[in-house]
């Protein structure tokens, strides 16, 4: 990819080793989709992954609120699942690199600014300065990296 775009990054999460995935990035989501459809989409990419029966994939589609994990919406993304859970994250200045010799991709990009809005005041700042990351993982198919 040449070219640097905006885009909802859908990956898991884990605290430890143990927890670990190979490829930790499962989706790149349209950039104008809102919090509650990427929630759904979020909630369904869990669902698939293999975390639910087919018959409690059935039973948490017809009812969503019976399912033993509910998205968590906040400022800094979505998250669904626990231990490995997923994260879905808005991002800018996303780039992709692949490294033909290992057979991995690289992604990197920017967390946008957050802001606060105090209320007492009526002022906008700054509550975290942007910061960049990078996601290695194999591509699919490619046991190496």
């Amino acid at each position: 990819m040449a070219y640097k775009q905006c885009a909802w990054l859908v990956r898991w999460q884990w605290i430890g080793e143990h927890a670990s995935v190979k490829r930790p990035v499962v989706a790149l989501l349209q950039p104008r989709l809102g919090q509650k459809k990427v929630a759904e989409i979020v909630r369904t990419l869990y669902s698939a992954a293999g975390n639910y029966s087919l018959a409690e994939q059935a039973e948490y589609t017809k009812h969503p609120d019976a399912a033993p994990y509910q998205a968590e919406i906040s400022t800094r993304g979505i998250t669904y699942g626990h231990h490995p859970w997923l994260e879905a994250i808005y991002v800018r200045d996303l780039t992709i690199t692949t490294d033909p010799s290992t057979g991995g991709e690289s992604l990197s990009f920017l967390h946008p600014d957050r802001f606060e809005f105090d209320q007492g005041t009526g002022v906008r700042t700054v509550a975290r300065k942007s910061f960049s990351e990078t996601i290695c993982q194999p591509l699919p198919g490619h046991s190496q990296y």
